[in-house]
């Protein structure tokens, strides 16, 4: 259960909805930097979201990243590997050197080097590619904390189904609520 009684357990979603003009720009950062273009595609930013959620012990936006990752089809074989061997065979070269800096970024930031910059651009990626990365693992320690500090729990199988189905759909949840009275249309 949520650690704050007027939380019903509903998910993050709850939370940012309660105090919409607190997470208006939270939200506007996770659409862009999650569902909007860029050179990494959206199913690999949602399984790397997954993966750093699951490097942070967060059950709900591994969960919820999970699902989202798979309605945007990424390999069910590779989000099933990635947890215990990202450096698997299953694993496509591209994708593992992003996994690598994402892991250090995620549990030893100050440790980060040229050389782990070097090892994402050597596999292909661009310095923005590299960017863009950046923001997802940063997004995500800022939502894994969310979610852990209001003491949110991990869906069921029908629930991150559920907010799958309408990222995929709509983009990010509220999205359209936070864009509506600044007058743009959603991604």
């Amino acid at each position: 259960m949520p650690f704050l009684t007027y939380l019903k357990g509903d998910g993050l979603g709850e939370v940012l909805d309660r105090e919409q003009e607190r997470y208006a720009g939270f939200m506007l950062m996770g659409q862009q930097i999650m569902i909007e273009d860029a050179e990494i595609p959206t199913a690999d930013r949602e399984l790397i979201a997954a993966y750093v959620s699951a490097l942070n012990g967060c059950s709900f936006c591994f969960g919820t990243h999970e699902a989202i990752a798979k309605a945007f089809g990424a390999d069910p074989e590779v989000l099933a590997t990635i947890i215990a061997d990202p450096d698997s065979d299953v694993v496509p070269p591209m994708l593992s050197a992003l996994l690598a800096y994402a892991r250090k970024l995620t549990e030893t930031p100050s440790r980060l080097t040229q050389t782990d910059a070097d090892r994402v651009t050597s596999a292909g990626w661009s310095e923005q590619a590299l960017s863009d990365l950046v923001a997802v693992v940063a997004y995500f320690a800022m939502a894994n904390r969310l979610a852990d500090g209001h003491g949110i729990e991990g869906l069921d199988k029908a629930g991150n189904q559920s907010v799958a189905n309408f990222v995929k759909e709509n983009g990010y949840p509220m999205i359209q609520r936070i864009l509506a009275p600044i007058g743009k249309e959603s991604a």
